[in-house]
């Protein structure tokens, strides 16, 4: 359920001294999506839905590659580039997001969404939604997890630096109980070496010792004496 809230609006040309924000709380990853339409009643299996995700997958990047508009049932997905130049002839370089040595410019490209405008009308009537008082918006909450190899599925390798981005994911690094966490095969790593630490984005350094294999990360943050506890994000590991 989208949980919405009020939080003070700071723009100087505000019509009003509050804006509404929202935040969710569950994430359906990809395993989840297969399930259930494996489950939908129809004749379509698991087996079946995944390895009709798999090649999904593969056209739609491959035609994100190529520069072409992908336009699905949600909405329209392209590459999109951004950027400044100090003259109109600068050469466009972009370059992966968080490559430690990577030079000082802004030149990147990201994938960008255009929600399909028959559906977004349907979620004034469709969403479900309950309004929240303020103090219950400040749980830790991971909105993604990227690598600096820009490699797509969530796989990374050890000692590859991760990036995760959200919401109130600041920690506390001398506190052994606060962190960004990953659990798997019956282990559980939490990585001590941290590039950036800030509300909204952790990047960090995934531990050399770590396996191959899936895992779920998690983020502990301490608010006003309290352990809070993000939801779960999958990654995989594998040596390159």
């Amino acid at each position: 359920m989208l949980k919405v809230y009020t939080q003070e609006n700071t723009f100087t040309n505000r019509k009003k001294p509050y804006v509404f924000k929202s935040q969710n709380d569950i994430t359906v990853d990809e395993d989840a999506i297969i399930r259930q339409i494996a489950d939908a009643n129809t004749t379509i299996t698991e087996a079946d839905a995944r390895a009709v995700m798999n090649v999904l997958e593969r056209v739609f990047w491959n035609n994100i590659r190529d520069g072409n508009v992908v336009k699905l049932f949600m909405g329209s997905f392209r590459a999109g580039a951004a950027g400044s130049a100090e003259t109109s002839k600068e050469i466009f370089k972009p370059v992966p997001v968080n490559y430690k040595n990577a030079p000082q410019r802004d030149h990147k490209i990201s994938l960008l969404f255009k929600s399909d405008i028959k559906k977004e009308k349907l979620l004034c009537e469709d969403v479900k939604y309950e309004r929240i008082t303020n103090h219950g918006i400040c749980n830790p909450y991971i909105s993604s997890i990227s690598g600096y190899s820009n490699r797509i599925n969530g796989v990374f390798s050890p000692m590859e630096i991760a990036t995760i981005d959200g919401k109130f994911i600041k920690i506390d690094c001398k506190d052994d109980n606060q962190g960004v966490f990953i659990s798997g095969k019956g282990k559980t790593y939490k990585p001590n070496i941290f590039i950036k630490n800030t509300r909204t984005m952790l990047s960090f350094q995934l531990p050399a010792e770590i396996e191959e294999g899936e895992y779920l990360v998690t983020v502990k943050t301490n608010r006003r004496g309290l352990l809070h506890e993000s939801n779960t994000y999958k990654i995989i590991i594998e040596k390159s």
